[in-house]
């Protein structure tokens, strides 16, 4: 299926774990982007991302699982590649949540 992405590690934990699948709208050119849970393709691998974009220009990649963060200056946020903004998740028990649009904006 277009637009499922099976998550493959804990760096989202407790939020999103490995074995979930998480659905995601693909990102369109020109199209605006806030702070939220992204599908992102950084250093040849696809992630999910907590990603937060700072006042001057650069962003943070977090990462909830071990609270790790990727720090990008504006001239450098081309390393990331947005592949699509996740709207729902679906949890290895069958359980699903619809998290569209705005509620990933909490740590």
């Amino acid at each position: 299926m277009k637009n499922l992405f099976f998550v493959n590690n804990n760096d989202m934990s407790p939020f999103i774990n490995k074995g979930d699948v998480v659905t995601y709208e693909p990102i369109q050119p020109n199209r605006r982007l806030y702070n939220s849970v992204y599908v992102v393709e950084y250093r040849g691998q696809k992630i999910v991302a907590r990603v937060q974009l700072l006042i001057k220009g650069g962003m943070l990649l977090i990462f909830d699982g071990d609270r790790k963060t990727i720090k990008f200056e504006q001239h450098e946020r081309m390393r990331v590649i947005f592949i699509g903004h996740v709207i729902a998740r679906f949890f290895q028990d069958g359980e699903q949540k619809i998290d569209y649009p705005f509620s990933f904006n909490q740590p």
